[in-house]
């Protein structure tokens, strides 16, 4: 039930655009995770949330690096939940890195959000 709480904070801080916060939270899931699936789905997690948060900062190297790995790992990991739509989730981060990449201006909605039963 703990973990279904943190996962659920951290899609709320997520959905704020409070991105590092999104990361520190599941973080906190990915070391308690016990499966290589669960872990590559936390850690792909956290990966986009940190890219997401070194985009606020300019730090655009970082964050295409951070983006792309992530992406990698949630992509590879056979974890799921009910929670969370993965798929769509998906869709929307490769949606703002083409546009990132394509060089058109973002906005702060076309921040990927995670789409859920009570999120959509």
């Amino acid at each position: 039930m703990k973990d279904r709480i943190l996962f659920i904070r951290g899609i709320e801080l997520f959905n704020r655009g409070e991105f590092f916060e999104a990361h520190e939270t599941w973080e906190k899931l990915w070391r308690a995770a016990a499966g290589r699936d669960e872990r590559m789905f936390f850690q792909g997690m956290i990966m986009i949330a940190a890219g997401l948060h070194h985009y606020r900062k300019q730090e655009y190297a970082g964050m295409v690096r951070l983006i792309e790995k992530g992406t990698t790992l949630l992509k590879e990991s056979g974890y799921s939940t009910a929670l969370f739509d993965k798929e769509m989730f998906l869709a929307e981060v490769r949606l703002f890195y083409v546009q990132f990449t394509s060089g058109a201006e973002l906005y702060a909605d076309a921040f990927p959000r995670i789409r859920t039963a009570a999120y959509k």
